[in-house]
């Protein structure tokens, strides 16, 4: 009887195991109160409680919770890979204690196809530079070329190779310029910036009589050849009193004769004009002026201007130019007379220096204000004098002729006129014009005089060269203007 009542209470224990978790639990607690005899059968509920207890008990449930709450835990403590970097849009950003810190603002872009970093523009003619942060402002100041590591920001002297002009490189976090800046010496001048460049006041680079602006060449003297890219030549010495003007200089535009004196004596051959896809690179000046004559005395022949500056400003942001910038080529230095010798030689005009070279170039725009002056024109040929014997009532230095001006009108440099004295000094019957000097191309021949013992004009000098490159621009100046390709960035 006792087996019988065991073997229906076991056959039982499956439907109650069905009925879940908490019958099965109630069953159990309810059995073995009630009788003892219940005990065995509601051992195997209680072996199902158990495996249910499994499930639903404490310890397994909290080493899910633990490893998951230490997980999370454990990245929230850890945040980003220390050193690591990222481009967060524009911005380059490295993790630094577990957060992500901002590192450059890239004003190019950020690039992370491979390592993150910031685009960076690549400097024409000075190649790729690690981009300096400091801020630099000029009020009024000269630099000079011959000593870079005197100039302002992390500056260092940089060689364009192959015989071209060395270059004082500026760089800069960005620049501004609210006065005058006066550039002189031997090397060009290139100022990088890292984010802009403004150009309120005045950078002038322009040469200053037969002395060139940075970079560029000097003018003819007695015994000094013209220097330059495309240098005038020496008007030709006919004789005691006859002397061919000399050539302007040449750059982007062609340096023009000097006028011939009589009938057998030539002026200097002006300087050619560099190839039209000529875009400043390398970095060039402007060249000088031709000399008037080669008399015995190298007091009467006017020397030649020199050639206009070379400067080039490189920013990654934008280049706005709101003032000026000058690289005007000199006038040529009119013929003169020996003051102390009435029948001396009097000595024909110089010719005109070219103007120099400009190059502006920005990773995003380059602007030029409604005010603004980018001035690259030739000088004027210089006049020849006008006195040959004698006679003159007036200061014999009045007989000279006048210098050539500077190339920073929009119509170039003025020519020189043929200067007469107030007691009728042999008037204009032995000197001449200068030509004018270019702006857009070519200056204009010195005019000639064909009468025996007559000198010649200086030719002018040609125009500079204006170059942009940059995505957008509206470049315009008196000189040669040229668009170039875009800057590179990398």
């Amino acid at each position: 009887m006792r087996l019988a009542l065991l073997f229906l209470v076991a056959c039982s224990v499956p439907e109650s195991g069905l009925g879940g978790t908490s019958s099965g639990t109630d069953a159990a607690t309810e059995d073995a109160a009630t009788t003892d005899d219940a005990a065995l059968p509601d051992t195997g509920t209680d072996d199902g409680g158990v495996s249910d207890a499994g499930s639903d008990s404490a310890a397994p449930d909290a080493g899910a919770d633990a490893g998951s709450d230490a997980g999370v835990d454990a990245g929230a403590d850890a945040g980003c890979p220390a050193g690591d970097t990222r481009c967060a849009g524009d911005t380059l950003e490295r993790c630094d204690a577990g957060d992500w810190v901002e590192v450059e603002e890239c004003v190019l872009g950020c690039d992370d196809t491979a390592a993150p970093r910031c685009l960076t523009l690549v400097p024409s003619n000075v190649g790729a530079i690690t981009f300096s942060s400091d801020t630099v402002e000029i009020d009024n100041a000269t630099w000079d070329t011959s000593d870079c590591g005197a100039l302002p920001g992390d500056s260092e002297r940089v060689s364009q190779g192959g015989g071209e002009i060395e270059l004082c490189l500026v760089n800069v976090g960005s620049f501004r310029l609210n006065g005058t800046l006066t550039v002189q010496g031997p090397r060009g001048l290139v100022i990088a910036s890292r984010n802009e460049i403004t150009i309120a006041g005045t950078i002038d680079a322009s040469a200053n009589g037969r002395i060139a602006g940075p970079g560029g060449g000097n003018g003819a003297a007695g015994g000094s050849a013209s220097a330059g890219p495309r240098p005038g030549a020496n008007g030709m010495f006919g004789g005691t009193f006859t002397d061919g003007g000399g050539g302007g200089g040449g750059l982007c535009g062609a340096g023009a004769a000097g006028g011939a004196a009589f009938t057998l004596v030539a002026g200097g051959v002006g300087g050619a004009a560099v190839s039209d896809v000529f875009f400043l690179s390398p970095l060039a000046g402007g060249s000088g002026g031709g000399l008037g004559g080669r008399p015995s005395s190298d007091t009467e022949g006017g020397f030649g201007g020199g050639g206009g500056g070379a400067v080039q400003l490189s920013a990654q942001g934008l280049l706005e130019v709101t003032g000026t910038i000058n690289v005007a080529g000199a006038g040529g230095l009119a013929g003169r007379r020996d003051a102390d010798n009435d029948t001396a030689n009097i000595g024909a005009g110089g010719g005109g220096g070219s103007g120099g070279g400009i190059l502006l170039e920005s990773g995003t725009e380059v602007r030029i204000g409604g005010s603004a002056s980018i001035l690259a024109g030739g000088g004027g040929g210089g006049a020849a004098a006008s006195c040959r014997e004698g006679g003159c009532s007036g200061p014999m230095v009045a007989s000279a002729g006048c210098d050539g001006d500077e190339g920073t009108t929009i119509c170039g440099g003025v020519r020189g006129s043929n200067c007469r004295s107030g007691g009728g000094c042999g008037g204009d019957n032995f000197g001449a014009d200068g030509g004018e000097g270019g702006t857009d191309g070519s200056g204009q021949e010195g005019d000639p005089n064909t009468t025996n013992g007559a000198n010649g004009g200086g030719g002018g000098g040609g125009g500079g060269c204006i170059v942009g490159r940059a995505p957008t621009s509206n470049l315009r100046g008196v000189g040669v203007v040229r668009m170039g390709a875009l800057p590179t960035v990398e």
